[in-house]
């Protein structure tokens, strides 16, 4: 019994780790402080769903993050995160 309580708690250790995702310049990420790198989401967090409704997003290759004063790398882009835009609406600078 013992053993199954340590593994689901080591289960549920990197749910509880997750933090909320940050705004920078009307952006949404999930930041990744030890590789100083960002995934661009939405602000929930879940797929199908939004929050992004401009006609034109601008996403930056870096940029610095207030909340700690690092700058982040952007190397993704999260699953749907864009659902309800074209493709030809979203712009991502070099």
């Amino acid at each position: 019994m013992k053993k199954t309580l340590i593994l689901f708690a080591l289960f549920l250790l990197p749910m509880l780790a997750q933090a909320e995702p940050v705004e920078v310049g009307g952006v949404f990420y999930n930041l990744d402080a030890s590789s100083k790198t960002a995934e661009v989401t939405n602000r929930t967090g879940k797929p199908y769903t939004t929050s992004y409704t401009d006609s034109s997003i601008t996403i930056p290759a870096i940029f610095i993050y207030a909340g700690d004063g690092s700058t982040y790398t952007v190397t993704s882009i999260g699953p749907l995160c864009f659902l309800f835009l074209f493709e030809s609406d979203i712009h991502q600078h070099p």
